[in-house]
């Protein structure tokens, strides 16, 4: 299912075969998920991949955008964290009614257009609950594991989370996919409609 699903977006994605060989890109994204779920990552991150792999941080942040979608290997969360209470807020794009967020824990009210502009929500990947499934089926899980370890030991690329201004700047030099493009921007930049 994992090979299927990845060969159909790329089949889609002229700009996606262009810029990551299927045959380069397939087994470097199959071992790092394998490597994540055998960790028990919640989110998928483009920092740990990169570091990993060797790979330019914005490349594969491309990649990973790339990927995402109804169909895709990722689907989008956003975070952001509450003033009063320090809560966690981690919601979709359909959480956004009247351009106002709502804290699940203390029931603060927040203009999303604000929180946005202090550049306060980040960007979650969400690893695709079937291929979740698919993918665990192989794994052993480990108590300790050096992998995480190691991937944190390195400054940057142990971000767990990316900016959404950072994204919708980084859709803007050259865009992915417009489904995906006009979603972020659209989040992005909602006072500007």
């Amino acid at each position: 299912m994992f090979f299927t699903v990845l060969q159909t977006i790329y089949k889609d994605s002229i700009w996606l075969s262009d810029n990551y060989p299927f045959e380069e890109f397939y087994p470097l994204l199959r071992s790092y998920l394998s490597d994540e779920l055998a960790v028990h990552s919640k989110y998928m991150s483009p920092y740990r991949f990169s570091y990993k792999y060797r790979k330019p941080v914005e490349q594969v942040i491309k990649f990973f955008l790339a990927l995402t979608g109804d169909e895709g290997i990722f689907s989008l969360r956003f975070k952001f964290i509450c003033e009063n209470e320090g809560c966690i807020n981690i919601f979709q794009e359909k959480d956004i009614s009247d351009n106002m967020l709502y804290c699940k824990d203390c029931g603060e009210v927040y203009d999303f257009e604000k929180v946005n502009a202090d550049n306060e929500i980040s960007l979650l990947f969400v690893l695709n609950e079937d291929l979740k499934v698919e993918l665990s089926k192989n794994i052993f899980f480990k108590k300790r594991s050096s992998y995480k370890t190691e991937s944190f030991s390195n400054g940057d690329c142990s971000r767990e989370e990316l900016m959404l201004n950072e994204v919708t700047e980084l859709l803007q030099k050259e865009p992915i996919n417009d489904s995906l493009d006009k979603r972020l921007k659209r989040l992005a930049f909602k006072s500007n409609e």
